[in-house]
């Protein structure tokens, strides 16, 4: 078994393509994601560009981007004016970016439950953490790691926890 890909990096370049051809297009993606969501750095700082000509009421165009990005000092992290040209040629129907951000959505909250894994297994081989203490951290990391992504699965694990934490911290009531 492989492990998975929990980026996709031409999903992003689409989203950003389309959000550059269309304000509506960007404002419908915005209700999906924000600029943390992106797996490559440069494609939230463009992101967040857009998102702040949005909410400026300014055009949100490639030029009018890179002139942004130029006077934050943000347009060479974000891989300069020709790269945010070439986003507008790797979209193909820019009205399934909705769609494509709702892709990005889910691989972003992956990449954070794979993170906050990784903090619960190092809090479960350190012996001298309070059991309590770790299944508490854990709660807290899943739910940062989920907040505000609608998912059936999160919840129905999460509600299925508390009886998990009561069976480790007093087994012989569960018994």
């Amino acid at each position: 078994m492989t492990a998975a890909t929990l980026h996709d990096v031409i999903a992003e370049r689409a989203v950003l393509g389309s959000m550059l051809m269309s304000t509506d297009i960007a404002e419908q993606v915005t209700e999906v994601i924000d600029a943390a969501d992106y797996y490559q750095p440069s494609h939230a700082a463009i992101h967040a560009a857009l998102v702040a000509a949005i909410n400026q009421g300014t055009p949100t165009d490639a030029i009018a981007i890179a002139t942004r990005l130029a006077q934050t000092g943000e347009l060479e992290r974000a891989g300069g004016a020709v790269y945010l040209h070439d986003l507008l040629t790797t979209v193909n129907i820019a009205a399934s970016a909705p769609w494509h951000a709702k892709q990005l959505a889910d691989l972003s909250t992956r990449r954070q439950l794979a993170a906050a894994s990784i903090r619960i297994h190092q809090r479960v081989n350190n012996l001298e953490t309070p059991t309590a203490d770790v299944i508490s951290a854990a709660q807290d990391d899943l739910y940062l790691a989920t907040v505000g992504r609608a998912q059936t699965e999160t919840t129905a694990f999460g509600d299925g926890l508390d009886d998990t934490v009561e069976a480790i911290c007093n087994p012989e009531t569960t018994a």
